[in-house]
């Protein structure tokens, strides 16, 4: 599409128990650039659900994930991931916004 190794994700999940229903839209890409020693990874996700008490709940992410191949078995890794929760029930409304962040490094053993 546009890199050698641009790779796109679209997921649709639908759950119905007796209790909830909810369903989750999600779209993700990697893109390989530097001769791929460097991926980028976006995503997108949108979570719905509702169940038999009256609670409503909806959850908006977006992430980032970036890695860094150093040399052919060391990588370098980091993901950062915002995320917007609003919830709705017949006694109280909220909404929650939470992010995340972390770094590694893997070691390939073979």
């Amino acid at each position: 599409l546009y890199s050698r190794r641009d790779i796109n994700s679209f997921n649709v999940s639908v759950m119905t128990t007796p209790l909830f229903k909810g369903a989750q839209l999600s779209y993700s890409n990697l893109t390989g650039l530097l001769n791929n020693d460097l991926t980028l990874e976006p995503s997108v996700r949108y979570y719905r659900q509702s169940d038999s008490t009256g609670l409503k709940a909806q959850r908006f992410s977006t992430g980032l994930r970036v890695s860094y191949r150093a040399t052919r078995r060391v990588s370098m890794l980091a993901e950062g991931v915002l995320e917007r929760a609003t919830t709705d029930s017949p006694t109280s409304t909220g909404t929650t916004n939470a992010g995340s962040f972390y770094m590694g490094l893997r070691y390939e053993l073979f």
